[in-house]
């Protein structure tokens, strides 16, 4: 099936527990031996060996995992033989759960979000997906009954990079940047096309914490189908924490709903880790041929973002947004924005060759599905020839 994702693997978790219930028919049996076949294809289909679910949506890797691991326990615990490289890959879709959540508790939000679980014990934020990784939780306490605790592959302290979802994931004691320059997205061998998914366009869009607090924030999804034009507009570039250049998306928006036309080449990321967290990534634009490189440098106490710019020719606009976190105030003073968000405070201050005109205006977050809360933006606008760079620097 070309066209599978979370609707199909949810239609393949129903069929393992409707065919468990009724193993003792014929019928049941046939439907269980079907749905583990499927399971174990899809599992390696759309999840990364990584543990990166695909669609590399943070909130639909939440989902996809609470999809895979429950009926992975119900399956060992009735006596079924499963691939080892099944275990892998779920121990590690709870590794990077733990990579991506932030010190407050809370994952980060990236591309489309979704509110829906599978088995909801216990009411839990949205944004609060960590109970998945521990043992102690009722959740996971009543999901593995009869099953040795299945452990995350990888550490919760540590800077890494996925690369084939082309991600990084910096951490620099309490300081905190996942970035990511999703390149394409899904391709089906069967008709030799990309497949849309829950995608926006924030190649190279950054969120930034410190510690318990949320600085720089993705502005969420809002809505699907019941209002695309909001939709469409959450998923532009203007809406995400990078630059884009004379009104050109990354990728081309259609007038459907999930629609998206691939209009961009990007580079892998590169990282390093050392006295510095250090991570870069680049895309060129197919129609425009705008090439956007951006370095992320992480220390105890700063984050310095230094962003290039290339395309030919005279006259080029750019326009980059960096989103504040719900709470979080902004002053502007010159070329210097003071943050304040409870007790702490931030200078953030910009560097160019070319005139930057800065703006702070009154914007909007989506922290869960349907919801809206009110925030500020920093507006950042200049032109350029052939070439521009950019240096950000957020520091205490």
């Amino acid at each position: 099936m070309p066209y599978s994702n979370n609707h199909y693997f949810s239609d393949i978790v129903g069929m393992l527990f409707l065919g468990q219930l009724f193993s003792t028919t014929r019928d049941g049996r046939r439907t269980l031996k079907y749905a583990i076949k499927e399971y174990c294809k899809e599992v390696k289909l759309q999840v990364f060996p990584s543990g990166v679910n695909y669609e590399r949506s943070v909130s639909y890797h939440r989902l996809m995992t609470e999809l895979v691991l429950y009926p992975y326990y119900m399956l060992k615990r009735t006596g079924h033989h499963l691939p080892e490289v099944i275990t892998d890959r779920l121990s590690r879709m709870l590794g990077y759960i733990n990579q991506y959540t932030m010190a407050n508790g809370c994952s980060p939000m990236v591309s489309d979000n979704d509110d829906g679980r599978l088995l909801p014990l216990v009411p839990i934020p949205f944004m609060k997906h960590a109970y998945l990784v521990k043992a102690d939780n009722l959740d996971s306490r009543v999901a593995s009954i009869g099953c040795q605790w299945l452990a995350p592959a990888y550490e919760s302290d540590k800077s890494c990079v996925h690369a084939e979802a082309n991600l990084a994931i910096l951490k620099k004691d309490r300081l905190y940047v996942f970035i990511s320059c999703f390149h394409r997205w899904r391709y089906d061998h069967i008709t030799g096309n990309y497949l849309s998914t829950h995608l926006h366009n924030d190649l190279l869009s950054f969120v930034f914490a410190d510690g318990e607090t949320p600085i720089i924030s993705d502005a969420g999804a809002y809505c699907y189908t019941s209002d695309i034009d909001t939709w469409k507009s959450f998923r532009t570039a203007k809406k995400h924490n990078t630059i884009i250049v004379d009104d050109e998306e990354p990728n081309l928006l259609g007038n459907f709903a999930f629609m998206m036309k691939y209009n961009s080449d990007a580079k892998p990321m590169l990282f390093s880790s050392c006295d510095i967290e250090h991570c870069e990534g680049e895309y060129t634009t197919i129609e425009g041929r705008m090439t956007h490189h951006r370095e992320i440098d992480l220390g105890s106490s700063f984050v310095n973002i230094l962003d290039s710019l290339v395309k030919n020719g005279a006259g080029h606009k750019a326009y980059m947004s960096f989103h504040f976190a719900e709470g979080v105030e902004a002053k502007l003073d010159g070329q210097t924005i003071k943050l304040f968000s409870g007790e702490k405070q931030y200078k953030m201050s910009l560097y160019s060759s070319s005139t930057l005109r800065l703006c702070i205006v009154n914007d909007t977050l989506s922290p869960s599905f349907g919801v809206l809360v009110h925030s500020k933006t920093l507006v950042v606008e200049f032109e350029f020839n052939e070439k521009a760079e950019c240096v950000t620097r957020i520091e205490r």
